[in-house]
Protein backbone atom coordinates (compact mmCIF):
# COMPACT_ATOMS: atom_id res chain seq x y z
CA UNK A 1 0.00 0.00 0.00
CA UNK A 2 1.40 3.38 -0.95
CA UNK A 3 1.92 6.21 1.51
CA UNK A 4 -0.90 8.15 -0.16
CA UNK A 5 -3.36 5.28 0.33
CA UNK A 6 -2.33 4.89 3.98
CA UNK A 7 -2.84 8.59 4.65
CA UNK A 8 -6.19 8.49 2.84
CA UNK A 9 -7.33 5.50 4.90
CA UNK A 10 -6.21 7.20 8.12
CA UNK A 11 -8.10 10.37 7.17
CA UNK A 12 -11.19 8.30 6.34
CA UNK A 13 -11.06 6.64 9.76
CA UNK A 14 -10.76 10.04 11.46
CA UNK A 15 -13.69 11.49 9.50
CA UNK A 16 -15.82 8.42 10.25
CA UNK A 17 -15.03 8.80 13.94
CA UNK A 18 -16.02 12.45 14.10
CA UNK A 19 -18.96 12.06 11.71
CA UNK A 20 -20.50 9.18 13.64
CA UNK A 21 -20.02 11.03 16.92
CA UNK A 22 -21.74 14.16 15.60
CA UNK A 23 -24.53 12.14 13.98
CA UNK A 24 -25.32 10.37 17.25
CA UNK A 25 -25.31 13.66 19.15
CA UNK A 26 -27.67 15.22 16.60
CA UNK A 27 -29.97 12.22 16.94
CA UNK A 28 -29.85 12.64 20.72
CA UNK A 29 -30.91 16.28 20.35
CA UNK A 30 -33.90 15.32 18.18
CA UNK A 31 -35.04 12.37 20.32
CA UNK A 32 -35.11 13.42 23.97
CA UNK A 33 -36.46 10.07 25.19
CA UNK A 34 -33.45 8.19 23.78
CA UNK A 35 -30.90 10.94 24.44
CA UNK A 36 -29.04 9.31 27.36
CA UNK A 37 -28.49 6.08 25.44
CA UNK A 38 -27.51 7.92 22.26
CA UNK A 39 -24.98 10.06 24.14
CA UNK A 40 -23.38 6.96 25.63
CA UNK A 41 -23.28 5.35 22.19
CA UNK A 42 -21.73 8.52 20.75
CA UNK A 43 -18.85 8.42 23.22
CA UNK A 44 -18.39 4.67 22.75
CA UNK A 45 -18.30 5.23 18.98
CA UNK A 46 -15.66 7.94 19.38
CA UNK A 47 -13.51 5.76 21.63
CA UNK A 48 -13.78 2.69 19.38
CA UNK A 49 -13.10 4.64 16.19
CA UNK A 50 -10.18 6.46 17.81
CA UNK A 51 -8.70 3.17 18.98
CA UNK A 52 -9.01 1.66 15.50
CA UNK A 53 -7.34 4.73 13.96
CA UNK A 54 -4.54 4.56 16.50
CA UNK A 55 -4.05 0.85 15.79
CA UNK A 56 -4.06 1.49 12.03
CA UNK A 57 -1.52 4.31 12.34
CA UNK A 58 0.76 2.26 14.58
CA UNK A 59 0.72 -0.79 12.32
CA UNK A 60 1.27 1.38 9.26
CA UNK A 61 4.23 3.07 10.93
CA UNK A 62 5.68 -0.27 12.01
CA UNK A 63 5.31 -1.62 8.48
CA UNK A 64 6.95 1.47 7.06
CA UNK A 65 9.83 1.07 9.52
CA UNK A 66 10.52 -2.45 8.23
CA UNK A 67 10.84 -1.15 4.67
CA UNK A 68 13.85 1.01 5.47
CA UNK A 69 17.28 -0.46 4.77
CA UNK A 70 19.39 -1.23 7.79
CA UNK A 71 22.10 1.32 8.69
CA UNK A 72 24.29 -1.27 10.32
CA UNK A 73 26.56 -3.28 8.00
Amino acid sequence: MSVFHCKLASLTLALAAVGGFVLLLVLAAHHPQAAPVLRILAFLWLIAAGASKLLFDLTEAAGRGNDRPSRHP
